[in-house]
């Protein structure tokens, strides 16, 4: 049995260590409406071990006919005796080689996946997100930080003050982060099933001094600073992919986590925007008529099946459905390869008009003009 004397010897130890900087980090993102899950184990795809990440949080909310998760996988570090150097210079937003807009984005509903894998999605992301009130977890770069370096805490003593004592604390927060996000986008398929997005995020949580180190025009110049922005080029799962880490102080903590809080209220409305958007004017753009094609050819097929077979018509294969928009009549045209008196037998057929009227309403939310028609081959 431990003595009462001896249990604050142990407290002592137990608060020298770096759980009491996590459980400081959870309980602030608690207390502003965030639910918590601590040390979240995934499989290190490199070496095939599990590790963890010391945070993982979220906020979820309904946003049309899905939920919206708003995540920030969380590193937590704490040091005594080191500052965190970030050597920097002014970014080149022109190089192709950098991606300064890096969006983490996972869902299993066809249309935000589509809209949101169109080219500039990420441009348009950004921007309306700050359009929302987000300030600065999107922030643009306001400078390239291309090296990491901890250096000794400055004392007094002249031989150590200041040295370098290598990056390996920075680089653990670092990657750490980037495969536990990879290990969450690669879960999620086989883990969600209702209709969901994740968006991630990324943050350093640092209880030690920030440099900046500023390698500019004329000499180099160091600054204290709070809060830092490094986006980082990475290959996890043999996929090179890019990332923004947010470095911030422990002292700016409730201003980021109410950043935060602002970016999932924009990840709400702006996802959920982007779904009605892409209903407006559907079956005029080939790209978004083709989301839904399969699904639609798949529940149609037997229904266009069974009217054929009434006429004594063969039947059709799935890929032989399709549809089109008629530019001058402003008309949809359900296109079928089929034999000659096909079309006509289907356009008579009630119960044929009736499924295809009710999938055409229900997966493309379209009740305009519509006939069936004869697949043009060219």
């Amino acid at each position: 049995m431990i003595s009462k004397s001896d249990l604050p010897k142990y407290l002592a130890g137990v608060l020298r260590t770096g759980f009491v900087l996590e459980n400081t980090v959870a309980m602030a993102f608690k207390r502003k409406g965030w639910t918590v899950i601590s040390n979240r184990y995934y499989l290190d795809d490199v070496e095939e071990k599990a590790r963890e990440i010391d945070l993982l949080v979220y906020r979820s909310d309904l946003a049309k006919d899905f939920r919206v998760y708003t995540t920030v996988l969380v590193s937590c570090k704490k040091s005594d005796d080191r500052v965190w150097a970030l050597l920097t210079r002014a970014p080149d937003l022109t190089n192709p080689n950098y991606n300064w807009r890096p969006l983490h984005i996972w869902t299993n509903d066809k249309v935000v996946e589509y809209q949101m894998g169109l080219p500039d999605a990420p441009t348009s992301y950004h921007a309306a997100a700050g359009a929302q009130g987000v300030v600065d977890c999107l922030a643009p770069p306001t400078c390239d930080v291309f090296a990491l370096q901890e250096l000794a805490r400055a004392t007094g003593d002249a031989k150590t003050d200041g040295m370098p004592r290598n990056d390996t604390n920075i680089f653990n927060s670092l990657s750490s982060l980037m495969k536990a996000q990879a290990y969450e986008l690669g879960a999620l398929p086989s883990r969600r099933k209702e209709p969901a997005v994740y968006q991630f995020n990324l943050l350093s949580v640092v209880d030690t001094d920030l440099i900046r180190v500023v390698f500019d025009d004329g000499a180099p110049k160091a600054e204290s600073v709070t809060s830092e922005h490094f986006f980082a080029r990475y290959i996890v799962r043999k996929k090179e992919t890019a990332a923004r880490i947010r470095f911030v102080h422990l002292s700016v903590l409730d201003d980021a986590i109410d950043d935060y809080g602002r970016l999932h209220v924009a990840n709400v409305k702006l996802l959920g925007d982007l779904k009605e958007e892409f209903y407006d004017g559907v079956m005029t753009h080939r790209a978004r008529r083709e989301v839904f094609l399969p699904d639609f050819q798949v529940r149609v097929l037997s229904a266009i099946n069974n009217a054929l077979d009434k006429e004594g018509i063969a039947a059709v294969q799935q890929s032989h459905i399709g549809l089109d928009w008629d530019k001058d009549t402003k008309e949809l045209h359900i296109e079928v390869d089929t034999e000659q008196g096909g079309v006509a037998a289907l356009q008579q057929s009630k119960f044929a008009c009736r499924v295809v009227a009710n999938y055409l309403k229900t997966l493309y939310r379209f009740s305009g003009k519509w006939e069936f028609a004869e697949e043009i081959p060219f």
